[in-house]
């Protein structure tokens, strides 16, 4: 995605609303917030977000309402939606109704500032890509949104062009992020088809335990734990242990099923 504004691709933040009601292309005195996003509505979305795409989401958290209206304007020339919010606490009331998305976040605001939200956002477990903007270019704010997961520094006034890098960072993240959490669910789906005593079997041969041992370890037959074995990678569609352990590391499970089977001995 190429941003561009009908006025030269030297735009810079300062001075960006002027130059867009001066050329005509104003807007209104308020804009409504956008409608709200439903699962179904991004399915589609999911397979390929590696760029943005005419209607995604980019959230706006900034105190300075001018800027709120000049990121809005500009975002929805080149057909992303964007939802602005006046505060930390106001985009922590609206987060219930909110999917996965960039955040374009000042640092500095009355109240919880953007490094407080980062906080929050990180104790509720939510790891969305995160944009500060700010007009404080202090190493110490960058180094500690850094910590706190930001994937940019834009330093106002800012250049659309680095908007644009951020952007496209940001989005490919999410395309990177969806991936991995549709791939650990359909390991943990298919983990979930295991049988009790399938699961014991499989936690014991991960091990790195040969058949014989798990047998004892189990107080089963040497057959039985074949079978089990046998049964358990048939369900997981794989033809080795080895597989398995891939799968277990894809599902974010130290064990399956997080039953584990401790030996008499250990």
């Amino acid at each position: 995605m190429t941003l561009q504004c009908g006025m030269g691709t030297s735009c810079y933040f300062r001075g960006y609303l002027d130059k867009c009601q001066n050329s005509g292309l104003g807007f209104s005195r308020d804009f409504p917030m956008p409608t709200r996003p439903t699962f179904g509505s991004k399915l589609a979305h999911w397979a390929d977000m590696s760029s943005p795409k005419r209607g995604d989401p980019v959230y706006i958290i900034d105190d300075e309402r001018e800027v709120r209206r000049s990121l809005h304007f500009f975002l929805s020339t080149i057909g992303l939606v964007s939802w602005p919010f006046a505060s930390a606490q106001d985009f922590l009331d609206n987060l219930v109704a909110l999917e996965p998305a960039p955040i374009l976040l000042d640092i500095r605001m009355p109240g919880a500032d953007g490094l407080a939200l980062m906080s929050e956002m990180r104790n509720r477990g939510i790891n969305w890509p995160i944009i500060i903007t700010s007009a404080h270019g202090d190493i110490q704010l960058v180094v500690k949104a850094v910590k706190l997961g930001a994937i940019e520094f834009l330093e106002k006034p800012f250049a659309w062009e680095a908007l644009d890098t951020c952007l496209q960072s940001a989005f490919a993240q999410l395309a990177q992020r969806k991936h991995s959490f549709a791939a650990r669910n359909a390991a943990r789906s298919a983990f979930a088809l295991l049988s009790r005593r399938e699961t014991e079997v499989i936690n014991v041969l991960m091990r790195g335990i040969p058949n014989k041992t798990a047998a004892h370890v189990l107080a089963l037959s040497v057959r039985t734990v074949e079978m089990h074995r046998a049964n358990a990678l048939a369900k997981l569609t794989v033809k080795s242990i080895a597989e398995v352990i891939r799968m277990a590391h894809t599902a974010e499970m130290c064990t399956i099923n997080n039953r584990v089977y401790e030996p008499p001995y250990a």
